[in-house]
């Protein structure tokens, strides 16, 4: 059996230590600095710029200085410097380094918000007249070079309670499931707060009843005529069925709805269950 001594045990902590210090991912273990400028869409010095990086370094991330300026400092192995500031976007997004360079730049522009979104169905449509139809619908974003034109979309009764009359995908694809007429919005995802609906009736769905439903509507069964050896059920819509569930007299008036004439006359009481689909 191999024996470790304790010397060789508190240095493998060491090493496992030292290693989550390092923190990036990659080879090698020294360090080095990163610097470089930020400025506007015109050129100048943009401070306040939050630096975030994504690996091993002494700080977590950085500030740009007001000049523009910034330093990065114990970085090691391989890390990607990503700039924020609210209410900009950055060209690149980021940078990915791994090894000292004074030559990083980043250009923000102001973002460009959402104004006015219109929404629309494809072609202009305005309504699903075709059983579980779909319709495409389409945002109208303004102005047109707004910097995220991404929008969030949501089905909702007109008064903008929730509803089940039909869905939408992420995509703006609704969908109908029943008649009636639901509301349609896509919301700006830039934070402008921004938002724009369509009203769409939807017609022609065929809405199934439950076998409850179906259940209901049967008051009541002709008497079989005299002598009679079978018992008529009563028609129920297409899709269901219906059978003999309990005869409280299956001598005279069996399950299978046969009858068996009796010498006198009698009371025979029935309980009839409604099924969705065929009796097997």
């Amino acid at each position: 059996m191999m024996g470790f001594s304790r010397k060789g045990i508190f240095s493998i902590v060491i090493v496992l230590l030292f290693t989550l210090l390092v923190g990036c991912t990659g080879g090698g273990s020294s360090t080095y600095t990163a610097s470089g400028k930020v400025i506007d869409d015109k050129g100048k010095a943009l401070a306040g710029v939050k630096l975030i990086v994504t690996g091993g370094t002494s700080i977590p991330d950085a500030t740009v200085e007001a000049d523009g300026t910034f330093i990065l400092s114990k970085l090691t192995k391989t890390c990607i410097i990503t700039p924020h500031l609210e209410g900009y976007v950055f060209t690149p997004k980021s940078a990915t380094i791994k090894a000292a360079t004074t030559k990083l730049q980043f250009i923000g522009t102001p973002m460009i918000m959402v104004s006015a979104i219109t929404v629309t169905g494809t072609g202009g449509a305005t309504t699903i007249t075709t059983d579980k139809g779909t319709l495409q619908m389409v945002p109208t974003v303004t102005p047109d070079n707004a910097s995220n034109k991404a929008v969030t979309w949501t089905v909702t009764e007109t008064d903008g309670t929730a509803t089940d009359k039909a869905t939408i995908s992420n995509t703006g694809l609704l969908t109908a499931v029943k008649n009636g007429t639901v509301k349609v919005t896509a919301t700006a995802k830039d934070g402008s707060g921004k938002s724009g609906f369509a009203n769409i009736t939807i017609t022609n769905q065929m809405i199934e009843k439950t076998a409850a439903e179906v259940a209901a509507l049967i008051t009541t069964i002709t008497a079989p005529a005299k002598d009679a050896t079978s018992l008529t059920l009563p028609t129920v819509e297409a899709g269901y069925t219906v059978a003999i569930k309990s005869s409280d007299k299956t001598g005279v008036i069996a399950l299978s709805g046969t009858i068996t004439p009796p010498a006198t006359e009698e009371t025979v009481a029935l309980v009839l269950e409604v099924t969705r689909g065929a009796v097997k």
